[in-house]
């Protein structure tokens, strides 16, 4: 039987995980798979140490938690048939993985809670077959290597829960794998059109960003610069809420949104590329058709396109990763008739990440083109 300081153990560490405040979000967005070697320490069985591989499809359920369904298979060989057969294990499991550790860089750990059905084949005299059961509790880390694979290494304590039909006590062992991980989810370009201030950050409506509003819950246009009511009698002649004495831009035609100095605010569109790739998909290429419509009634308005990168590979590798990305917004916007005169192109490279993490999530947000529509 599992013995009742090992189910305490399982219990508690499963119960502080999943109510501790998590410290480090999930290294994965979606579907991950993992393969590998595995490495029993026997010493209650009477036979050798067991070896074998498993594979393992796992999913996030939440920021801190991810649950991985288990096939594993191993052998373990016996040095005297008569007295220890050797033996097949079939392994089927559930893992929870809880991600309440701290990263490392590129090293995440995390803690492992699992249970599951191992079946043990005798492959010597008397060949018994039996249907076991077993409870684990371990330390896993992922290392990254790229944004769509890392090196998995784990370490687990076991309690197998053996039939009645071995007449032995119920086998504790420390098992060990390492192998690789593959992040399957797909990686599409997320799209995400803002005005204002350049985050939509704007909750009043007033055209005065929420950074700079002091008075946020006042609409326009009787606003000032600071989205507080405009003094009885103060003149703004172009309606935009920023009196005239504030207005650096005097004659904003009515309805445009506007910064606290009375001139429209840039607007932005970010488009979010996939590792290593310059391409527009589908999604992008729609709000690249409606940037490109903007431009054309606005002859006044110039795009520029400010390319990204993240910090995986060198620094000359991504300034130009990021410049092949702006010439590709660039020469789409051309196709769809925008006049070269205004369009412009910049390249950052590495140097001005949206999210400073390195987890996959994070560095995807930095792979992108930001366009800036702003008035000449």
């Amino acid at each position: 039987m599992i013995n009742n300081k090992g189910i305490f153990w399982a219990a508690g560490v499963s119960l502080l995980a999943a109510t501790t405040q998590a410290t480090a979000d999930v290294n994965q967005t979606g579907w991950s798979l993992s393969i590998l070697g595995q490495y029993t320490l026997e010493d209650t069985r009477e036979v050798d140490d067991g070896i074998g591989a498993r594979v393992g499809l796992s999913y996030p359920l939440a920021n801190w938690l991810v649950l991985e369904g288990l096939v594993g298979y191993q052998e373990f060989e016996g040095d005297d048939p008569a007295t220890a057969p050797w033996q097949d294990e079939y392994t089927l499991g559930l893992d929870y993985q809880f991600h309440v550790l701290p990263t490392l860089g590129a090293v995440h750990p995390y803690l492992i809670a699992g249970v599951g059905a191992a079946r043990t084949v005798d492959l010597t005299s008397p060949y018994t077959v039996t249907n076991d059961g077993y409870a684990a509790l371990g330390l896993g880390f992922d290392i990254g290597v790229t944004d769509r694979m890392a090196i998995t290494l784990d370490a687990r304590n076991r309690w197998l829960l053996w039939d009645e039909a071995r007449g032995t006590a119920d086998p504790t062992e420390l098992m060990f794998g390492l192998g690789v991980s593959f992040d399957l989810s797909p990686e599409p370009q997320i799209v995400v059109i803002n005005s204002g201030d350049g985050a939509g950050n704007d909750g009043d409506h007033d055209g005065v960003p929420d950074s700079l509003d002091r008075c946020p819950n006042t609409p326009r246009p009787a606003v000032d610069a600071y989205g507080c009511l405009v003094t009885a009698g103060a003149a703004d002649s172009d309606g935009d809420g920023v009196p005239d004495s504030q207005d650096r831009c005097p004659n904003t035609p009515a309805g445009t949104p506007v910064d606290a100095e009375g001139c429209p605010a840039p607007e932005t569109v970010i488009i979010y590329f996939a590792f290593d790739s310059a391409e527009l998909n589908g999604p992008a290429k729609n709000a690249l058709n409606v940037v490109a419509a903007n431009l054309k009634e606005r002859d006044f308005v110039v795009a520029i396109a400010n390319g990204h990168a993240d910090r995986t590979g060198t620094e000359a590798y991504n300034l130009d990763l990021s410049k092949r990305r702006a010439n590709s917004v660039a020469d789409y916007l051309r196709a769809q008739g925008v006049g070269a005169n205004q369009i412009r192109t910049r390249a950052f490279g590495e140097s001005r990440p949206l999210n400073a993490g390195e987890t996959p999530a994070q560095r995807a947000r930095n792979r992108r083109v930001e366009i800036n529509l702003i008035e000449e």
